[in-house]
């Protein structure tokens, strides 16, 4: 860098003295407008996990009060009551069955009597006995509870919809007695699968996301426990947000597992932004710092040029007189 004819010290000085303090400003600003940037596009990004997930255990939160309101109405059904009762039970088939088609998605019920009778929905293959139910799940019928609401892993049906169904995926069970004058008159038993459960968080799902029943340890999920090795990657961001459904049994809370990698790219494409900026603020600024320097330099060796004609000047007239005389 030399600019300057007889001042190129200078000429450098000058130019760093304007380069170095503005190109640091610029990087400052360029550094914190990154990280700014990225900080509040993950919190963003991560707020939108939290409210999909708020969401998702709202829409949970219908789908399994409107169930429970269906078992209800079943377990207050006079017909259901008498035909309990008296052991028939002819039409308590149809009855489930239209439980299960006229609320929101119900995979299977099971009506059981105390004596063990066993009426189920059509579809429903190899139900639990009654006897394995109660051991399975005795923190419910051990208490006095009208209903309560259930992971199960275990006890299942063999089929629900005439097709066999992997216990390890678990269904979510709504139980509820069904009262008489002289105590339990009879227990419903609706299981719910995953697939109807998810299908309700298909609609606003973030792209390469995936929802997750869980309940402490437990998730019900289609992959069985995918959802812990998932939940551990750190290329993934979770959210958990609780149910307000269910007085008793296990308390529900939907895990929404969402990729870094959209707020990440949009983080990144913005930092370029920032870099492009930076890149074009020190292209001026060289440019500015040169023009300063040299015009500055410039004035001094055009005046330091004046000053050395007038120096030379007498001696060459002195040259010039001498030259004169000899002759």
């Amino acid at each position: 860098m030399k600019a300057s004819l007889h001042f190129p010290t200078l000429f450098k000085r000058i130019f760093l003295c304007l380069f170095l303090p503005c190109m640091l400003l610029i990087l400052i600003m360029v550094g914190v407008s990154i990280g700014v940037t990225t900080s509040t596009t993950a919190k963003t990004y991560g707020s939108l996990v939290s409210q999909r997930a708020k969401s998702f255990s709202n829409e949970l939160d219908i789908y399994l009060s409107s169930v429970d309101a269906s078992l209800y109405r079943l377990s207050h059904d006079s017909k259901v009551v008498s035909e309990l009762l008296d052991g028939g039970g002819v039409s308590l088939g149809a009855t489930l069955n239209t439980t299960c088609e006229y609320s929101f998605p119900i995979s299977g019920i099971t009506l059981y009597a105390p004596d063990g009778r066993t009426y189920t929905s059509s579809g429903l293959g190899g139900v639990p006995s009654l006897e394995s139910l109660k051991l399975a799940l005795s923190e419910f019928f051990d208490s006095d509870e009208p209903s309560g609401l259930f992971m199960r892993f275990s006890e299942l049906a063999v089929t629900y919809n005439n097709v066999y169904y992997p216990p390890e995926n678990g269904v979510i069970t709504y139980l509820r007695r069904i009262k008489g004058e002289q105590g339990d008159v009879g227990y419903i038993v609706a299981d719910i699968l995953p697939s109807d459960l998810y299908a309700s968080f298909l609609d606003g799902m973030i792209e390469g996301g995936k929802a997750y029943i869980t309940s402490g340890d437990k998730y019900l999920a289609d992959d069985g426990n995918a959802a812990g090795r998932k939940a551990a990657e750190k290329s993934y961001i979770t959210r958990k947000s609780d149910c307000a459904v269910g007085d008793f049994g296990d308390e529900l809370s939907v895990l929404l597992i969402a990729p870094k990698k959209p707020y990440r790219l949009r983080a990144m494409w913005i930092s370029l932004i920032f870099v492009a900026t930076a890149l074009a603020l020190t292209a001026a600024l060289v440019a500015v710092s040169y023009k300063t320097a040299k015009h500055v330099t410039k004035r001094l060796d055009a005046l330091y040029d004046r000053m050395e004609n007038q120096q030379l000047a007498p001696e060459a007239a002195k040259k010039q007189n001498s030259s004169a005389k000899e002759e």
